[in-house]
């Protein structure tokens, strides 16, 4: 009895040698592992490609399944970033700096100020300065207009679905018989 992940790569690679003998490449230099790996590569071009390569740099079935792999991962388009994964990953650091002002005892005293070595304080300058900077940077403007679109899109969007909502299910067999007249 032939397991059944040997049979699908057996059925995989007999598929492949159609895809070959159509664009008049001779395989017969590859071994059944050569051939077994290249199933992984989908576009034709470049399943070719890779196999020329592999016959011309006379390739161990290693060698070959490292290639692949390299150049799966080239292939690979970036994944887009969710915009629910990136709006929660946004509130939750705005939360924490929020929670570590809201912590943060500001206050001071003149006389503390003044019993500070001189080091001390030209180095709390060189901070407070440096956080004022930091502070000034934030243009929150960018951030609360594009979230405003997205509200004003994702409500206009919700408005529409109420109002038309797509149609579930199988459709009634009165509506079927409407659709067999037609």
């Amino acid at each position: 009895m032939v397991h059944p992940n040997t049979l699908s790569a057996a059925v995989k690679v007999s598929c492949q040698e159609k895809i070959f003998k159509d664009n008049n490449f001779d395989s017969t230099p590859l071994s059944y592992t050569h051939k077994k790996v290249l199933v992984r590569l989908e576009k034709p071009q470049i399943k070719i490609n890779m196999a020329k390569k592999c016959i011309e740099k006379e390739w161990t079935t290693r060698e070959l399944e490292d290639a692949i792999q390299k150049k799966l991962k080239s292939l690979k388009k970036p994944q887009e970033k969710s915009l629910i994964r990136t709006t929660q990953k946004y509130i939750k650091r705005i939360e924490t700096v929020i929670e570590i002002v809201d912590n943060s005892d500001f206050s001071f005293k003149s006389e503390e100020l003044e019993r500070m070595s001189g080091t001390r304080r030209r180095e709390l300058i060189k901070y407070a300065n440096n956080l004022k900077n930091k502070i000034n940077e934030i243009d929150l403007e960018d951030v609360s207009s594009n979230c405003e679109s997205l509200i004003e899109e994702l409500e206009k969007i919700e408005k529409e679905y109420k109002k038309n909502p797509p149609k579930r299910g199988r459709p009634s067999e009165k509506n079927a018989e409407m659709t067999d007249k037609n």
